[in-house]
């Protein structure tokens, strides 16, 4: 069985991809595909709100449930957008509900009541940009927003989301903060791993992008994530020599952006990915269909998929890891000898990390980026109750 197997049941949660979406023929204006990026259309969306998509998909709602459902959208002043909910039955559609895009701190909540089946619709009004992703449609959980009880939602100003999902266990140091990677099927990793552990824990997950984008954002989203660590820190009465910073993949990525300002006790890195531009790049010839979403991560955090944008993003990594403080940190970090995403990212980290006076501890696995993942994840585990054994005097429960 693998050290971090995920066996914890969370409440499901769809997402409706940018793939699904038809555009309404009575539309003349500009549509650009972007991938999970979204779907941007720019023109006369009419005086008054008309059709203008259409998910090809819709989704079965078992009887007795209660589901929250949030649109990525972004939209010009001039431009208003509105959900419409319908219940297809029979093949006959009727309208069940209406979300508009005028307060994008609100999800929109659909009841299940005897069961139905959920189709969903956009329709536009006023002339300028509208930017479309995923749909996300999330069961409703008693005393948490999605997945688990006790899930906490955030997003920034244009509707970013990340959750988060905090237990304090027996209150005794450290706090482990773990980042979810890559995640098609929306929730948290590792949840059986933690609570084995019975320390402190603080699990986070990114939805974007049909799986995550690295924890990256705006400096409001970046803000939002490290202000709940050091509120988790806060409450246990903890400091950052009690933390300890976990993540695989593009998890890893999230565990060494804020680990670079919020200086743990220690971090877990499996798969680390650094050069996140490089990382797209490679796709076309090194990893062909491997990683598509890459390229949808670096439009989005660069604004462009050339090789300028893809130095740029990478410029924001090297240079948090260089001014970052990492003095007495210890750091287990697994990588893949023939990494096809990332292949110099370890050699990379120990550059940025020299003279910081951190600690690392490097294995070396056999295959690319997607291979050995039971071997990292056993190998990160052997490391991380020795650190909770030899620093914090945690024996196992």
């Amino acid at each position: 069985m693998r050290a971090w197997q995920q066996g914890i049941i969370q409440s499901p949660a769809v997402q409706l991809p940018v793939s699904q979406l038809t555009v309404h023929t009575s539309f003349h204006g500009a549509v650009t595909f972007r991938g999970h990026g979204g779907l941007h259309l720019s023109g006369n969306f009419g005086e008054s709100f008309r059709p203008l998509l259409e998910w090809t998909q819709s989704i079965s709602l078992p009887a007795g449930t209660q589901w929250t459902v949030w649109p990525e959208l972004v939209a010009d002043d001039s431009v208003r957008a509105r959900l419409r909910f319908y219940e297809r039955r029979n093949g006959f559609s009727g309208i069940t509900g209406t979300w508009t895009e005028e307060n994008l701190t609100q999800l929109a909540a659909v009841s299940a009541g005897e069961g139905l089946r959920l189709a969903i619709s956009l329709e536009a009004r006023g002339e300028g940009t509208l930017s479309v992703g995923a749909i996300h449609i999330r069961q409703a959980v008693p005393d948490g927003d999605a997945f688990f009880p006790g899930t906490r939602r955030e997003a920034d100003a244009k509707g970013e989301e990340f959750f988060s999902l905090f237990g304090s266990m027996d209150r005794k140091p450290p706090l482990n903060v773990f980042f979810t990677d890559r995640r098609p099927q929306e929730g948290f990793d590792h949840l059986d791993y933690l609570y084995s552990l019975g320390a402190p824990f603080l699990v986070l997950t990114d939805p974007r992008l049909g799986g995550g984008c690295g924890y990256l954002g705006s400096p409001e989203y970046e803000e939002k994530i490290t202000k709940r660590i050091r509120g988790a820190l806060g409450t246990l009465g903890f400091n950052n020599s009690h933390l300890i910073l976990a993540g695989n993949s593009l998890g890893a990525v999230g565990a060494l952006y804020y680990g670079a300002v919020l200086h743990p006790r220690a971090m877990l890195l499996g798969k680390p990915l650094i050069h996140l531009g490089e990382t797209a790049l490679r796709e076309k010839i090194w990893r062909p269909g491997g990683y598509p979403a890459s390229l949808d991560l670096l439009q989005k955090l660069s604004g462009g998929t050339g090789r300028e944008s893809a130095k740029q993003l990478d410029l924001r990594m090297c240079e948090r890891l260089e001014n970052g403080s990492f003095a007495g940190t210890e750091m287990a970090v697994a990588y893949m000898q023939e990494d096809d995403f990332d292949p110099s990212a370890y050699l990379d980290l120990l550059h940025h990390l020299r003279g910081k006076e951190a600690r690392v501890y490097g294995k070396g696995f056999q295959g690319r980026h997607e291979d050995g993942e039971d071997e990292v994840l056993e190998w990160l585990s052997l490391r991380h109750r020795r650190f909770l054994l030899e620093r914090f005097g945690r024996y196992e429960s």
